[in-house]
């Protein structure tokens, strides 16, 4: 059986703390060959809180992990940036500060039929809780 291509998206951004294990939750993920694609866009003032290192030298150790400077213009620049580099039949994206199941890009992948071009998951919150935060996951798991 082959298994699925995917490449996902990682713009990174002072996530120093949480990164690690975002990284270990994707390279984590069944039954799907995947790169990462992650884009360290450091704040305009240059400021770093050793995610770009943390990153990087794990890229050294993980074939799977492409690392790009991003252009410092915010997460939206960099998601470009990295959707520029894909070469996988399938794309996705997770945050720096996320977690996610071993399934999870299986689990979408399996979900494109019937003529869908993207599908999403739900999602719950974890750490900071926030009205806004409350908001927009209750938009995206009405997806």
């Amino acid at each position: 059986m082959t298994s699925t291509r995917c490449d996902v998206l990682l713009p990174v951004r002072e996530a120093r703390r949480t990164l690690p294990c975002a990284v270990r939750d994707i390279l984590a993920q069944e039954h799907i060959d995947l790169r990462i694609i992650a884009v360290v866009d450091t704040a305009s003032d240059g400021h770093d809180d050793g995610s770009a290192d943390w990153l990087r030298s794990t890229a050294r150790k993980e074939c799977r992990i492409q690392v790009l400077e991003g252009t410092g213009q915010g997460a939206a620049a960099a998601l470009d940036l990295a959707l520029a580099e894909t070469r996988a039949p399938l794309v996705s994206h997770m945050e720096a500060d996320d977690r996610c199941p071993p399934d999870r890009l299986a689990r979408l992948a399996a979900a494109l039929h019937d003529g869908l071009d993207g599908v999403t998951s739900r999602a719950a919150q974890f750490g900071a809780r926030t009205a806004g935060m409350r908001r927009y996951l209750d938009w995206q798991n009405s997806l």
